[in-house]
């Protein structure tokens, strides 16, 4: 994919079923995308599949997501847990990669500069800025929150970036574990506050 990519084609590159999406992981999902969005002739692709393709049905007085061999008599050939391959579950819970997928297709890219105490912001939209989200960052601990600050909204337009600086310093402890974890919130609109949060 990488070296099509490399060859300066003329047409855009979407794939079909390049992520399957059974078990609880859809396997170098991040990588893929890595490689996608170094290129501006990969244009994604399409998952395999958006849900679990499961039925309800009731064995023994209880309700259960059936599939494959949990239908007709026993030796019809089936194809098992095969079609139990989705994002998200037959009633519409998320499986565990669903949050991978929402992780890696996040509207916002997040790359921090240590060494200068910032964190780059990159708007992936292609249409629009970000003036409507505010940062929250927080420095972790060990897992404990150690420091913490806001960053207000930002006119950042379409496919550029932009820097902001840390409300904390970097510690250079080695005794410990520490993380930066950004949350993008949108900002309040007509007197609601919407909900939406993108970790870094």
């Amino acid at each position: 994919m990488e070296r099509w990519a490399q060859s300066n084609p003329d047409r855009p590159y979407i794939m079909s079923e390049y992520a399957h999406a059974m078990g609880n992981s859809l396997g170098n999902f991040k990588e893929y995308w890595e490689v996608i969005e170094k290129y501006p002739s990969l244009q994604g692709g399409y998952i395999w599949d958006w849900v679990d393709q499961g039925i309800y049905k009731e064995v023994d007085g209880k309700k259960i997501l059936s599939y494959g061999g949990d239908w007709g008599p026993e030796g019809t050939p089936s194809d098992n847990n095969f079609l139990i391959n989705g994002v998200i579950m037959a009633d519409r819970t998320w499986n565990p990669h669903a949050f991978e997928v929402r992780k890696v297709h996040q509207e916002i890219g997040f790359k921090l500069d240590q060494d200068e105490e910032k964190l780059q912001l990159f708007n992936k939209y292609f249409f629009r800025d970000l003036s409507n989200f505010e940062y929250k960052i927080e420095l972790l601990k060990n897992g404990e929150i150690a420091a913490a600050g806001s960053v207000g909204g930002m006119n950042l337009p379409p496919r550029n970036s932009s820097q902001i600086s840390l409300p904390f310093k970097i510690p250079t402890d080695s005794t410990a574990e520490y993380r930066i974890h950004v949350q993008a919130l949108l900002i309040e609109a007509e007197g609601l506050m919407l909900s939406r949060n993108i970790a870094g």
